[in-house]
């Protein structure tokens, strides 16, 4: 029995609405409710205020809130989904210490792991990190201001699923870019053609040069004078 309008005010207490995509389902046979329905959220953030009480009460009855995806692999798992958890933080100055990086992210809510990545080789900081959260809601207040200063620094957060293309991996390849550069002139590194070594290689379209023939000649020793004919010739003699 619940109207379209009753469950929309229901939900625009924890932040605006898209209204065209926020609505009961109802039967088009029967118009009546199937008894779901959907609502979106402008902002990531707002939706994961509704959520983190997943359990509220709407016409006299509990109704049960999940986060709706495209994706049948997360099954529309809310907690259950790391993708929403996992703050990825880079920018890090390289002495800030494993303490002094979770202080700063642990008030925002409880952790499953928050952690500096470490070379493994020399145990220098990598100037980066990865926060996972036991909740969804604690990984959206982290990010409601990404830029935050630690250590004199500015770290930069982000969803690490967002973050993933631009990771360290980014930074690898700008530093790779530079020193080409440098040895170049141009972006990239001077690359050996295909088929020989680089100081076999001839030049397009040419042979090398000591077996290259000059353009419609014969070796020397085997080419005649113009107009002459070799002395040896058969069935030719000369006037006395």
């Amino acid at each position: 029995e619940t109207t379209n309008e009753e469950f929309l005010n229901m939900f625009r207490q924890f932040g605006e609405l898209e209204e065209t995509n926020s609505t009961v389902v109802f039967d088009k046979t029967t118009g009546k409710s199937k008894g779901y329905g959907f609502i979106t959220y402008r902002s990531k953030i707002d939706a994961m205020k509704a959520l983190e009480n997943p359990e509220k009460q709407l016409g006299g009855r509990t109704i049960k809130l999940n986060l709706a995806s495209n994706d049948p692999k997360q099954g529309g798992s809310f907690e259950g989904n790391v993708a929403l958890r996992k703050v990825f933080v880079r920018g890090l100055n390289y002495d800030t210490t494993q303490e002094e990086f979770q202080s700063l992210f642990q008030q925002y809510g409880e952790t499953e792991d928050c952690n500096i990545a470490f070379d493994k080789s020399t145990g220098a900081s990598k100037g980066y990190g990865f926060v996972t959260y036991t909740s969804p809601v604690s990984a959206m207040k982290c990010l409601e201001i990404p830029n935050k200063e630690l250590d004199g620094k500015t770290i930069i957060c982000n969803l690490a699923e967002k973050g993933k293309r631009s990771r360290p991996m980014n930074a690898m390849r700008q530093h790779q870019q530079q020193q080409h550069h440098h040895q170049t002139g141009y972006g990239y590194q001077q690359q050996q053609s295909y088929g020989y070594p680089q100081q076999q290689q001839p030049a397009y379209g040419t042979y090398p040069p000591q077996h290259k023939p000059a353009y419609g000649a014969y070796p020397q020793q085997q080419q005649p004078a113009y107009g002459a004919y070799p002395q040896h010739r058969p069935g030719y003699t000369y006037p006395r």
